[in-house]
């Protein structure tokens, strides 16, 4: 058993270490399109092996920098335990939010103040013993070390919060809140990177890794979503104490979205990705038909998950459409600059709780194989490998071995009238950014990023991930294939805040 935990870590120690020499020699990485690429001899050899070498001293079955990985800690943490006991999660709708924000009051604030300081450290208590069963090669990688070791520190500063019992505690909160939503924006990147890492050791059945891999996701939305909500209600009650909202409101966090308009966005970011891989060669035109009369059609949504989820499906959708058209001609013995691809169509039906999305392509299809395997956190090896080189190759990335997060350094009230912390430098958005997060959440972090990465980083996880946040909203995706021809994806949209809608903040 040593002798494995060994390997898997011997192995995700090398790969940190040659993608981080990536990420600082710019000119090699662009020269470096394939996990098999990395291993060649020529390549490798340009790596500092003797600061490998000397990381190798360091191994052992717990990571020898972490503070809460160890023998003392790991398996007898009784505070977890104890939380658990005492307290247990509590089921929330946007329905219920939206009725308890209507009408604000002081008292109001404060019970959802209290609320966020005693559910959230729940949620993370849930996870965190849900990462403690897994086999110990799993929460021994890296990349889920720094996930492991942000959620017990963010469990210890939420469970010593001192209750909050005047408005000038709950702005001090609000601060600490804010501070820690900003910190914890790494979070995502590490995650994905996780899951790429244990899919090549195979230290999970793929069913298992999706399993836990889309209960972390759906606790980061969902904290995110309890966090930001009561944000919004105190932001809103300070501003208009006594303003009594419309009966269709469901917080300021959603915003109404204009399907079309958005998708015609998100299509120009996807182009404009593209254009540089298909140079001289013409675009597929996006074809946008709806049920009403002036294509007119609206729905509260959290805006960055909008966005991620319709980008992961165009870029699909694009990129098969080019490749087959450009193959088509090929075959034909034409020039694909002269001839225009066929277009991507999209039919959008609004139902009275409903809107349903299909995405139509003539890409050539999948094979059966594949499609089966699209909605998987658990790719096959080699396809992992790839798509953990991308990840290292990301502009911007700048995680490293040494990496880690630092929500340990904020600090708790002393005192429920006084909150003071060490300063410590926000946690950078690890991608580049680009106008369109000027459409988006304040707070999107890693998934608008991701949204916007360049075309050439193919993380094979989008569509994994894509389906994660449209069942958290209580939504569908499925996708159909015929080999040789297209694929059309169906896609469901909850509208949210409408009766019986039961956002899965439950399902923590």
């Amino acid at each position: 058993m040593l002798a494995r935990l060994l390997q898997v870590r011997v192995s995700a120690l090398t790969r940190a270490l040659v993608g981080r020499y990536f990420h600082t020699n710019a000119g090699l990485a662009t020269q470096t399109n394939t996990y098999e690429d990395v291993t060649h001899p020529e390549i490798f050899q340009k790596v500092d092996v003797k600061e490998i070498i000397s990381r190798f001293r360091e191994l052992g079955p717990f990571p020898a920098d972490s503070s809460v990985l160890n023998p003392q800690h790991y398996y007898q943490n009784q505070s977890v335990l104890d939380w658990m006991f005492k307290h247990k999660s509590h089921p929330v709708t946007l329905r219920q939010l939206a009725g308890f924000g209507r009408r604000l009051t002081r008292e109001k604030i404060l019970t959802s103040a209290n609320f966020v300081r005693i559910e959230l450290p729940t949620r993370l208590a849930m996870r965190l013993e849900d990462l403690q069963r897994l086999p110990f090669g799993v929460t021994n990688n890296f990349h889920l070390v720094q996930v492991y070791e942000s959620y017990c520190h963010a469990f210890n500063l939420f469970r010593k919060y001192p209750k909050i019992t005047s408005l000038e505690e709950n702005d001090a909160f609000n601060e600490f809140l804010s501070r820690l939503l900003d910190e914890h924006l790494m979070v995502l990147p590490h995650l994905v990177m996780g899951a790429l890492e244990c899919s090549i050791s195979q230290v999970l059945p793929p069913q298992a890794l999706d399993q836990f891999i889309s209960s972390l996701l759906r606790l980061r939305i969902s904290r995110r979503v309890i966090i930001e909500e009561h944000l919004s209600l105190s932001k809103s009650f300070k501003a208009s104490p006594h303003e009594e909202k419309p009966a269709d409101y469901i917080g300021d966090l959603f915003y109404q979205c204009d399907a079309v308009d958005t998708l015609q966005k998100v299509a120009l970011l996807i182009k404009d990705s593209l254009a540089a891989q298909y140079p001289d060669i013409s675009m597929p035109e996006l074809k946008i038909d709806t049920t009403t009369a002036n294509k007119l059609v609206k729905f509260p949504f959290l805006i960055s998950h909008l966005h991620f989820i319709f980008g992961e499906i165009l870029r699909n959708s694009f990129d098969a459409t080019l490749q087959h058209h450009i193959a088509q001609c090929q075959a034909n013995g034409t020039d694909p600059k002269t001839i225009s691809p066929p277009p991507i169509s999209i039919n959008i039906v609004e139902l009275k709780t409903d809107i349903l999305f299909r995405f139509s392509d003539r890409g050539g299809g999948i094979e059966d194989d594949i499609l089966s395997n699209i909605w998987s956190f658990g790719k096959p090896p080699d396809i992992s490998s790839e798509s953990l080189l991308n990840f290292h190759l990301l502009p911007g990335l700048e995680l490293s071995s040494e990496s880690v997060l630092q929500t340990s350094q904020l600090a708790v009230p002393s005192s429920p009238t006084h909150f003071s912390r060490k300063e410590a430098p926000l946690t950078k958005d690890v991608l580049v950014s680009t106008s369109l997060q000027d459409n988006m959440s304040a707070r999107g972090g890693s998934l608008n990023t991701l949204t916007t990465r360049p075309y050439e980083f193919k993380l094979g996880l989008g569509l994994a991930m894509c389906k994660v946040y449209v069942d958290y909203w209580n939504g569908e995706i499925k996708m159909h294939s015929m080999k040789g021809y297209g694929s059309d994806t169906f896609l469901k949209l909850t509208r949210l805040g409408e009766v019986g809608t039961k956002a899965q903040m439950d399902r923590a």
